[in-house]
């Protein structure tokens, strides 16, 4: 479950130009300066968009990894290596400013990254909880995509991508429970917790797998209402803004009603992200 550091996009005078995001106080704190020291690192010939490939690399190896192992303790271990992911996710906008190589380009590459990566930790997710991948589209659809449609939208009414819930009006205020939070904490989390499970280091409990979904989406639910409330509150809604929603709704019905494998419905949520993105970036 992924959004992009690079909030905001357009071309002046022929020159991409970045702006910055508002982020939660555990990337401003933590995150954020532990990524300027490893970016400080980096050699120059390390091209970000490299690392935003491989940051996709990384989910759709743990994801491979977890699948083919069954969820078994040494497979979700293994799967750790989606800690890349989030890692990757924000170096990649600190080296192409220290790079001076930002670029239109390069932010649709990585927003095209965290839709497919949206996807994979939902099935990631629910293969760790369930094992279940019947209804994955059905989850990714009123889950991670919905978030993360709703963050590019919401970057259509008020300028900014919401990448959490705001808790103040005031678009520069912090967000919280921001993909940041899920993607170093919950899903890795998942991964410890079932590795224990499957070694035995866990006593089972009935009804366990059901609290531990309810647990995963109730951050999205929140995420989700929060952007929803932020953006009625700066009174910026407007009718333009209606047909987006109107059309994600319409991919989320389809998806509820066919239950479409991963491999169509992942793509749809993709094209339909981008061309919200391309409204704002070109």
């Amino acid at each position: 479950v992924s959004s992009s550091r690079q909030l905001t996009a357009m071309t002046t005078e022929g020159k991409y130009v970045y702006h910055g995001a508002v982020n939660s106080p555990f990337y401003t704190l933590y995150l954020s300066p532990f990524c300027d020291r490893v970016c400080e690192r980096l050699p120059a010939w390390v091209h970000p968009d490299f690392l935003t490939i491989a940051g996709a690399t990384s989910v759709a190896l743990s994801t491979w990894i977890v699948f083919s192992t069954g969820a078994s303790a040494v497979g979700c271990l293994l799967g750790l290596v989606y800690l890349v992911y989030p890692l990757f996710d924000n170096l990649d906008g600190k080296q192409a400013r220290r790079l001076k190589c930002g670029s239109v380009a390069g932010e649709f590459l990585d927003h095209i990254v965290d839709s497919y990566a949206n996807s994979l930790s939902c099935a990631l997710a629910l293969m760790v909880i369930s094992g279940d991948l019947e209804l994955v589209s059905v989850y990714v659809a009123l889950g991670p995509g919905l978030c993360y449609f709703s963050s590019i939208w919401a970057q259509v009414v008020v300028g900014r991508l919401v990448i959490g819930m705001k808790l103040d009006s005031d678009v520069e205020k912090p967000d919280y429970i921001t993909v940041d939070e899920i993607n170093v904490f919950v899903i890795p989390g998942l991964l410890l917790l079932r590795a224990c499970a499957s070694a035995g280091w866990l006593p089972s409990m009935p009804g366990q797998d059901f609290v531990i979904l309810g647990l995963v989406w109730a951050p999205v639910a929140v995420m989700f209402l929060g952007k929803c409330m932020f953006c009625w509150s700066v009174s910026r809604l407007g009718v333009q803004h209606v047909p987006a929603m109107a059309a994600y709704a319409a991919y989320a019905l389809v998806c509820c009603v066919w239950k479409p494998p991963l491999l169509w419905s992942a793509p749809v949520l993709t094209l339909m992200s981008m061309e919200m993105m391309r409204y704002r970036l070109l």
